[in-house]
Parts: structure tokens; C-alpha cells; sequence
């Protein structure tokens, strides 16, 4: 059951579209996320219509392809790193941290955070309602039918 859930959570992850681009990368004007002082902390960034996000220690947003950045408030512990950012649309999308799965259906104005286990890996269905999540330390697959209203591990 485990190996089907992955395989359907990448197969459903939705394709990313590539930033308009003058075919060559361009340097943020100023540092976007903090250094990484931790040897677990990770980093995810993620493009859905038009919005960049971008996560470390804080997570931030961009609706102008990375011209400029504002930080979106996340409702982590202090410390709390991310671990992944999915976005099915510029509002409704997940963010994981080592020890929850926060949900926003208004482009992170707010949040509703569910299942406080360590998660290494959170993506939403393109029905927007639908979360995969992995738990590799807790050794478990997560399922939300509803937008993490309730859960099913496997």
C-alpha cells in the first residue's frame, strides 16, 4: 500500500511551468533566506502561477518571478525548518517543517496546521484537497482526502 501511495502522490504532483525567463539566471538583489547553520535544515522552493515560494528558516513569497520577496507567517515553532513547499495555485498549497504539515487555501494569510509528526515531505493533489505526506523517521505514509481534516496512515 505504501509504494502505491507513493507512486499515485508522483503521479499526481502537478508539472511546474518554467518562470518567463531571458534565458539566463538572475541573482536575487538581496539574500532571500538565511545560511543554513544546521546540519538537518533543508531548503524548498516551488513556482505556481507566477508565485515564487521560497522556505529555510522562514518562508517568503514572490509575485513577480523573484524581483522581490515578502516573508509569509508560518505557524513553526521557532527553529523549525522546512522541508517542502507544494502549490497547486498562487493560494491553496502545503508546507512541511520537520514536525507538521500547515495548509493555506488563501495564499498563506493563514494556515491550519495538522498531524505534528517529524515530515520530510508534503505534496498536495491538484483537487487541492488531497495531501500526501512521507514520515520516513516514524516510518509512515500520511493520506488526507480532505484538505487534513482527517487522516489515514499506512
Amino acid at each position: 500500500m505504501r509504494y502505491f501511495l507513493l507512486i499515485l502522490t508522483l503521479l499526481t504532483l502537478p508539472v511546474l511551468k518554467p518562470l518567463p525567463a531571458a534565458g539566463q539566471w538572475t541573482k536575487s538583489p538581496f539574500p532571500v533566506l538565511e545560511a543554513n547553520s544546521s546540519k538537518n535544515g533543508g531548503c524548498a522552493m516551488q513556482c505556481c502561477d507566477g508565485v515564487v515560494w521560497a522556505g529555510h528558516l522562514t518562508l517568503v513569497r514572490s509575485d513577480d518571478s523573484g524581483a522581490t520577496w515578502h516573508p509569509v507567517a508560518l505557524p513553526t515553532p521557532a527553529g523549525e525548518y522546512i522541508t517542502s513547499i507544494d502549490f497547486i495555485n498562487r493560494n491553496t498549497g502545503v508546507v512541511s517543517t520537520h514536525s507538521q504539515i500547515d495548509y493555506t487555501s488563501n495564499g498563506g494569510a493563514s494556515w491550519s496546521t495538522y498531524y505534528q509528526v517529524m515530515i520530510e515531505c508534503a505534496a498536495l493533489a491538484p483537487d487541492g484537497r488531497t495531501i500526501v505526506a512521507t514520515s520516513f523517521f516514524n516510518n509512515v505514509i500520511l493520506l488526507s482526502r480532505d484538505a487534513g481534516a482527517t487522516w489515514v496512515t499506512d
